[in-house]
């Protein structure tokens, strides 16, 4: 198991196969691009989302860029290129780590994206993330 750290988050909002969606919040603390969040029903903010969410924190998405706490964030679903996949092959997913605000390539939890590629013209293709809009469990 390892923890992804996400260095290079870039949406990718021109794909007619899976359709961006995005929700807006203010952030409870300071965050980083990539970060996973949860919408915090109690508190009315984005909150660092973990493998252990109750009922009042709904998974919202990866914040879109470095968002400061009390300024308003974005979460993204969909299509994203991430600089950090590594080794990780195409079908590979990653789940909410235990850690709040961190993905694991575990293969098994609550999964929240999937490795994809994305095909380019001459039949070529790079990974991008696909990142889902609830998580999945594996």
């Amino acid at each position: 198991m390892a923890t992804i750290s996400v260095t290079t988050f870039k949406p990718i909002f021109d794909n007619a196969q899976i359709a961006p969606r995005m929700l807006s919040a203010p952030v409870a603390v300071d965050m980083t691009a990539g970060t996973p969040v949860a919408y915090d029903t109690t508190t009315g903010k984005f909150v660092k989302a973990d493998s252990t969410a109750t009922d009042a924190k709904v998974y919202a998405g990866l914040l879109t860029k470095d968002t400061k706490a009390g300024y308003m964030g974005v979460a993204f679903c969909g299509l994203a290129y991430l600089e950090d996949l590594g080794t990780l092959g195409v079908g590979s997913v990653l789940t909410l780590s235990a850690t709040a605000g961190a993905l694991d390539d575990t293969q098994t939890g609550k999964a929240v994206a999937r490795v994809v590629p994305l095909f380019k013209s001459g039949g070529s293709f790079e990974k991008v993330l696909e990142i889902f809009d609830r998580p999945v469990t594996v």
